[in-house]
């Protein structure tokens, strides 16, 4: 038997492991530290405001931070997805977008332009998503009462970050 300390994105592998191989019955404890089971909004903050002034133009600008970021395959499994996450409009007048539905990010252009208009890196990009609903339905299924648990900092209980996106 083992035990398993895992931080942030690392805990999003070890339950997704656990639910799809059969090294449950090798796993006895599972350590979670900061692990962001609903996502986070570090991503959209990073993709709309990148890494910090000077570091910004080192990278080479917003355009090529966010072409890295949207390479990334973990990204899409660090998008948020707890309810009513990520709103349209203002504060008294929103509606919902899911963040994992592909149109949303053409519809409101959020995109790179090479992310949008077909090709492969939009074929990257939908796949990524679809790949991320699949991880996020995976990580809603309970982990079985034979693997002792310990959460610490994390993202498992309801939070009172959104994002409010103006419409244009």
């Amino acid at each position: 038997e083992i035990d398993i300390i895992a931080h942030s994105m690392g805990g999003l592998v070890t339950s997704i492991m656990i639910q799809n191989t059969d090294q449950l019955v090798r796993v006895r404890k599972i350590i979670f530290l900061g692990t962001p089971f609903l996502g986070s909004m570090d991503v959209f903050a990073t993709l709309s405001e990148g890494w910090g002034g000077f570091e910004n133009v080192i990278a080479g600008g917003m355009d090529t931070i966010r072409r890295t970021v949207l390479s990334m395959p973990s990204v899409y499994d660090l998008l948020p997805t707890y309810p009513n996450c990520c709103r349209l409009g203002s504060t008294s007048k929103y509606s919902y977008v899911d963040p994992l539905e592909a149109g949303n990010w053409r519809k409101y252009h959020w995109l790179p332009a090479e992310y949008d208009a077909g090709g492969a890196r939009a074929h990257y990009f939908d796949d990524s998503l679809q790949r991320a609903r699949k991880a996020k339905e995976v990580l809603q299924k309970r982990i079985p009462d034979s693997v002792a648990i310990v959460r610490v900092v994390s993202d498992v209980f309801a939070t009172d970050l959104y994002l409010i996106a103006p419409v244009n």
